[in-house]
């Protein structure tokens, strides 16, 4: 019988030991030896080497986070095995469905339901490349090349998985931005560490901003006021008539949807930013007359962009963009509770890593 065994989660900032590629494939391979003899702990046990090279035996528990830091909650590990589940896992198969935050989402909906029946996440083919280049590893979900790190079996094709989802399925899973589902998963699935810590440094270097307190769970917020314009390639005002973009949510009106279509600096300033903080605009760049209308505006790389927008004291978001539904779960996800305009669209949520 197979192992199929979750991926390791490997972060930046290195421990002596795990600076030891030789050493590292040596203990892997000792660990998926042990486990296919079953003497090693069970899934209750997470296993990490810090920076000490300490090791320390933690009960996983579902309301604590995978990692713990200001802003992207990333602990300084080298290593850390979690999850070990027998049988074949739930697969995502190709292809992609839409822009990167609708993948994003797919991913999230398939770990949510591997979840709930008891197995990992597989991604095959496309996914897995998406997955490794942009996101960062986590325990329940494994890839192609994450799996030849950890020598463990990949399915080779769908017929080795308990059941498969392509990505448009794997979106409507759980329901989704259509229904205003809020994702518990989607609070996972974070961009690479270095992507994180990249977009804080140009928040506090480019924009001279400062650091706002925080505890060790909950990531400081930064004083400046985040406005997401989404024209989506001019369905906006369309999109903005159809009810079912707000059906879990019925004080999210069309006229509110619209407000967003034709967001300006003027309307953000009176309406939402009483406190006068510094407005950065982010923008798909579709509207320059509306753009333009803005003093500051951010022209980084879009993933951190993305994370830029989870660290601000306050956020405007187009309810129809499902861009500002992830920045939602990441900014409830991770302990930001600060709100998130217009508030009838975007519901308070208590996040499960807060």
């Amino acid at each position: 019988m197979r192992k199929w065994l979750s991926p390791p989660v490997l972060c930046s900032n290195p421990t002596s030991f795990g600076r030891s590629d030789a050493a590292r494939r040596f203990l892997l391979a000792i660990l998926s030896l042990l486990s296919i003899l079953g003497l090693l702990p069970t899934n209750r046990y997470l296993i990490i080497f810090n920076e000490k090279n300490q090791r320390n035996y933690t009960t996983r528990d579902q309301g604590q986070p995978y990692c713990q830091s200001d802003h992207c909650g990333g602990a300084q590990s080298s290593l850390s095995i979690l999850n070990e589940k027998s049988g074949p896992p739930f697969c995502l198969i190709p292809g992609l469905f839409g822009r990167t935050n609708n993948n994003i989402i797919s991913i999230a909906s398939a770990l949510e339901h591997a979840r709930a029946n008891g197995t990992n996440l597989a991604l095959l083919g496309v996914w897995g490349k998406f997955f490794e280049t942009h996101l960062e590893p986590h325990p329940e979900i494994v890839t192609k090349e994450a799996a030849a790190r950890q020598y463990s079996s990949f399915p080779s094709s769908a017929n080795e998985c308990s059941a498969s989802v392509d990505g448009k399925d794997a979106y409507f899973l759980v329901g989704g931005p259509q229904k205003r589902a809020f994702i518990d998963a989607l609070q996972e699935i974070l961009p690479k560490r270095a992507t994180r810590e990249r977009a804080v440094r140009i928040l506090l270097d480019d924009f001279g901003l400062n650091e706002s307190s925080g505890s060790d769970n909950i990531p400081p917020s930064m004083p400046f006021f985040s406005v997401h314009r989404r024209w989506l390639e001019g369905t906006c005002y369309r999109r903005s008539k159809r009810r079912v973009n707000n059906a879990g949510i019925p004080t999210c009106t069309p006229e509110l949807t619209k407000q967003a279509c034709d967001i300006n600096f003027q309307t953000a300033l009176t309406t939402y930013n009483p406190r006068n903080l510094t407005t950065i605009l982010f923008t798909d760049r579709q509207r320059d007359d509306l753009d333009n209308t803005f003093p500051v505006q951010s022209d980084y790389d879009f993933w951190e962009e993305l994370w830029m927008m989870t660290q601000s004291k306050k956020h405007y978001g187009n309810p129809l963009s499902t861009v500002d539904y992830v920045v939602m779960h990441w900014r409830y996800g991770w302990g930001n509770f600060e709100t998130i305009e217009p508030s009838e669209c975007f519901p308070r949520h208590k996040g499960r890593h807060s």
